[in-house]
């Protein structure tokens, strides 16, 4: 009995169930990180499929996960958010739906989103909005890009739910086009409800946020537009217009762009996933000596995150910090293909740590083509850092193949605009029963 007592004290394994993932985390008990690995991976598994309830095998290992989310966490804000999202508080006992239940998604049919009514498209990202046309044969025109920006430079800061509508009207009648229904991309992550604005995006905007919450939003911009209105997640978007854009009639694919944060989509078997794939909130790099001391999520207040070790303000921040450089991504961009040490040391650890998320991907929902997109791999520093980042994936998920990485067909920042507009016009079509 003490010899098993003392096998259990040097190292173990907790199987981690959650609402719809599982999974497996080997333990060193006698690493004094052991509470933070453990509280990683059970970080992890919420983020991505909304997991708020856990059944930890053994039980025991309850105490070190509760003493590891609270090291990581520091000032609640990661569970805060949890609470605003998903309207339950982290625990431990039953997690919910079994794990091997169905995931949730929403068909996608080429026939439904396929040549129907012009549709309009918009993403509101974290600094800019987005137009995008489709017309009634799939022609896709591109609208204008209008700053946004964040937080006190916020053009929506304070505004009301009627000035906002009629903001966003302003912008569309500004492009001329005629459209039937209208897709809006949010930089919001989807809770059990739906889209929830618990993002940057609305924080100097409480009346949205309000609206958004009671219901309001969508259907006070929906009078205002004279049309229906769908309200999407942008990592969602970027899945369906790469989806859109394949050949193939049974498609499966990951979908990241990579701009401020990331932006994460799943199509599998024709099925787009409605779980948060929250993979920019993701502990990623704790294990790996990085230079992410000074940065934290901005919403979680977690160090370590893909956003801050991929994220292009993150970087620029950081690069900055260590050599009194611009504080501008460009300048980074430059001073990597100027060969200079520094900067070539910050990319290479910039791709392993994407490595590392899409790895963490392909062990919940397995291999499948991967579409990566965003500024961030545009022009020669983008060949740069996506032949970076191929070689650390290949080497983390040996199952996937170069031909399994593929950069996306739609301009870096239009593709969530698209996309939204494909998802309005089907979920227009689908109501009027025209599929």
């Amino acid at each position: 009995m003490a010899c098993q007592q003392d096998r259990r004290i040097d190292s173990t394994s907790c199987v981690i169930r959650g609402r719809y993932l599982a999974t497996t985390c080997h333990l060193s008990l006698r690493d004094k990180f052991a509470p933070e690995n453990l509280a990683a991976t059970i970080m992890n598994l919420s983020n991505l499929d909304g997991s708020t309830n856990f059944l930890l095998e053994p039980s025991w290992l309850k105490t070190l996960s509760i003493q590891g989310i609270e090291r990581l966490d520091l000032l609640s804000l990661w569970r805060t958010w949890i609470l605003s999202t998903f309207g339950e508080a982290i625990s431990f006992g039953h997690p919910g739906p079994n794990p091997a239940s169905e995931l949730p998604a929403l068909h996608l049919s080429r026939e439904a989103i396929s040549r129907g009514p012009a549709t309009l498209g918009i993403n509101l990202g974290g600094y800019y909005a987005r137009l995008a046309y489709v017309s009634a044969s799939d022609q896709i025109l591109y609208g204008p890009e209008i700053k946004i920006g964040a937080d006190g430079d916020s053009i929506l800061r304070g505004i009301s739910l009627d000035q906002f509508c009629k903001t966003i009207s302003t912008w569309i009648s500004s492009t001329g086009w005629r459209y039937s229904c209208v897709g809006m991309a949010l930089a919001a992550p989807r809770g059990y409800q739906g889209i929830v604005p618990s993002s940057n995006l609305f924080k100097p905007c409480p009346q949205i946020t309000n609206a958004f919450r009671s219901g309001l939003f969508r259907s006070t911009l929906a009078s205002q537009l004279k049309c229906p209105v769908g309200i999407y997640n942008d990592g969602e978007c970027n899945a369906v217009a790469d989806w859109f854009a394949t050949l193939s009639t049974n498609q499966s694919l990951y979908s990241l762009k990579l701009g401020t944060s990331i932006a994460c989509g799943l199509v599998k078997d024709n099925r787009l996933s409605l779980l948060p794939l929250e993979l920019a909130k993701c502990i990623i790099t704790m294990n790996r000596p990085t230079q992410l001391a000074n940065t934290i999520h901005p919403v979680t207040g977690i160090r370590g995150t893909l956003r801050e070790a991929v994220g292009a303000g993150a970087v620029s921040i950081r690069y900055h910090n260590s050599t009194h450089a611009a504080s501008q991504f460009p300048q980074f961009q430059l001073d990597v293909l100027a060969g200079k040490r520094r900067a070539r040391s910050e990319a290479f650890n910039m791709a392993a740590a994407l490595a590392d998320g899409v790895a963490l991907l392909v062990k919940y929902f397995g291999v499948m083509p991967l579409h990566i997109g965003g500024k961030t791999v545009e022009g020669e520093f983008g060949e740069y850092f996506v032949r970076l980042f191929k070689k650390a994936l290949l080497q983390r998920a040996a199952h996937l193949s170069e031909q399994d990485i593929l950069l996306t067909s739609w301009p870096a920042t239009y593709s969530a605009a698209v996309g939204a507009a494909l998802l309005g016009r089907g979920e227009h079509k689908v109501k009027h029963g025209e599929q």
